[in-house]
């Protein structure tokens, strides 16, 4: 699954009224961790488009 795809169903998960609040808690720390591999990602394609 691509990251954004990801990033996508864990903010659709975050906003389901039934979930527990250790699941809430796990789907709430994946998502940083995604949004931190996209913004790591997206840097490291920023600093090779100026190489090139």
């Amino acid at each position: 699954m691509l990251l954004e795809e990801e990033k996508t169903m864990l903010e659709q998960q975050m906003g389901e009224a039934e979930l527990t609040h250790e699941k809430l808690m796990e789907v709430s720390n994946r998502f940083q961790q995604v949004l931190h591999d996209i913004d790591a990602k997206t840097m490291r394609w920023m600093e090779l488009a100026e190489i090139g």
